[in-house]
C-alpha cells in the first residue's frame, strides 16, 4: 500500500512538472518568435539608418565639394540660337512695354463708362435683331411658294 501511494506521488509529481514543463516551453516558444521579430526588424531599420546615413553624408560630400570650388559661374556668352531668342525676347518685352500709357484714375472711369455705353448699345441692337428675325421669317414663308 505504502508503494502505491509512493508510485500515484510520483506520477503525479510527474504529470505536475510535465504540466510546468509544456507551460514553460509554451512561454519560451513564444518568447523566442517575438526575440527574433524584434531582432529582425532592429537589423531592418538599423540598415535603413545606415543607407539614410550614407545617402546624407554623399550629399553632404557634394555640397562641401561645390562650396569650396574656386571658380567663375558667371556666364558671359550664351550659344548662338539661345542668344538670338534672348535678345527677340527683350526686344518684344521693350516694343510692349512702349506701347503702354500711364492712366489717371479719371481717364479709367472714363474709359469705363465708355465700355459699359458699347455695351448697353450692343444689346439693344441684338434685341431689336431678335425681334426683326419673326418678321422676317414670317415674310420668307410667304414668298416661297
Amino acid at each position: 500500500m505504502a508503494a502505491k501511494k509512493l508510485r500515484d506521488a510520483k506520477r503525479r509529481v510527474a504529470s505536475y512538472n510535465n504540466m510546468l514543463r509544456a507551460k514553460y516551453e509554451e512561454m519560451h516558444h513564444d518568447w523566442k518568435k517575438f526575440e527574433i521579430n524584434r531582432q529582425s526588424h532592429v537589423r531592418q531599420l538599423t540598415g535603413q539608418e545606415k543607407e539614410k546615413k550614407a545617402a546624407y553624408n554623399k550629399f553632404a560630400g557634394v555640397v562641401h565639394n561645390m562650396a569650396s570650388l574656386k571658380r567663375d559661374d558667371k556666364i558671359t556668352a550664351f550659344p548662338a540660337s539661345l542668344d538670338s531668342e534672348i535678345k527677340g525676347y527683350d526686344t518684344g518685352i521693350k516694343a510692349i512695354l512702349g506701347n503702354k500709357t500711364d492712366m489717371t484714375d479719371a481717364e479709367n472711369k472714363a474709359a469705363i463708362a465708355r465700355n459699359k455705353a458699347s455695351d448697353a448699345l450692343a444689346a439693344k441692337h441684338n434685341a431689336s435683331a431678335k425681334a426683326r428675325g419673326k418678321v422676317n421669317q414670317e415674310v420668307k414663308q410667304k414668298l416661297i411658294w
